[in-house]
């Protein structure tokens, strides 16, 4: 078991306005060991929006390996855009403001106590999150699915799904 991880406060805010942007991360390469490698690009067609949020304390236990605890203060935060990429194509408009939670998460699942407030909707590739006065649904988006009320939630975070390469030069790409 380990120690108490803890941080806090947390304060960010960020606006956004690109369009036409590209930007390439790694090439398609054959090596006689591994076979072709898979090509990754990154893309930013249309990027608009702004987001903000603010925390204020929150503290980590792992309970084993694949467990572990997570408590947080007050915190909230607002998204809003639109947003053509090359990993998600979406809408955004979502406010979140949550008193206290405490989540215990076992391999994928995770269950919480959230006093919260979450408004707003995330329609996008990756799923859908709609919620209202803290009541909703996360179908997908940020690699979730959970059931959400105004004092808790349940589901599953499957993750996000991240490749790295490492080339000969020991040059490592992600995408």
């Amino acid at each position: 078991m380990s120690s108490w991880k803890v941080s806090g406060p947390d304060a960010n805010a960020d606006a956004n306005f690109k369009l036409g942007e590209q930007k390439v991360k790694a090439k398609t390469r054959y090596t006689p060991s591994k076979g072709w490698k898979d090509p990754s690009a990154e893309w930013n067609l249309v990027n608009v929006g702004a987001n903000a949020g603010l925390s204020t304390v929150k503290a980590e236990r792992e309970l084993t390996e694949n467990s572990k605890l997570s408590l947080q203060g007050p915190s909230c935060g607002v998204d809003a855009g639109v947003k053509v990429t090359g990993e998600r194509v979406g809408v955004d408009l979502m406010a979140e403001a949550s008193a206290a939670q405490a989540m215990v998460s076992a391999g994928p699942a995770f269950v919480n106590a959230n006093l919260n407030a979450n408004t707003g909707v995330k329609v996008g590739t990756d799923g859908v999150k709609v919620g209202f006065l803290g009541f909703g649904v996360t179908l997908g988006v940020g690699g979730k699915f959970s059931l959400d009320t105004p004092v808790g939630s349940a589901g599953v975070a499957t993750g996000t799904h991240t490749h790295e390469y490492t080339n000969e030069d020991k040059m490592t790409y992600t995408n």
